[in-house]
């Protein structure tokens, strides 16, 4: 008797689950990341552009090209700060 139960019980839960696939319409469609990172191209980065630099999510953090174009732009402004320091001191 309780093999017949178990086999009910699991054609139920099928049942159901066949029920829910067929009325259920899944997801709506994810909104598109609208806060896009902006670097300036025309000068380099100043601590006020990292203050408010924003990057888009992704589904682990935070999306790489993202966090990969701010750092070389800090890269950049830290290079030519430094340049311009040793021309000072020279």
């Amino acid at each position: 008797m309780f093999v017949v139960e178990v086999v009910l019980g699991v054609l139920a839960v099928l049942a159901v689950a066949l029920l829910l696939a067929a009325v259920d319409t899944g997801l709506p469609p994810a909104h598109p990341d609208t806060n896009d990172p902006v670097l300036p191209s025309d000068r380099l980065l100043t601590s006020s552009d990292v203050a408010t630099l924003q990057f888009r999510t992704a589904i682990r953090g935070y999306r790489m090209e993202d966090v990969d174009a701010a750092m070389a732009a800090m890269h950049a402004a830290l290079w030519a700060a430094e340049q311009k320091a040793d021309e000072v001191t020279k």
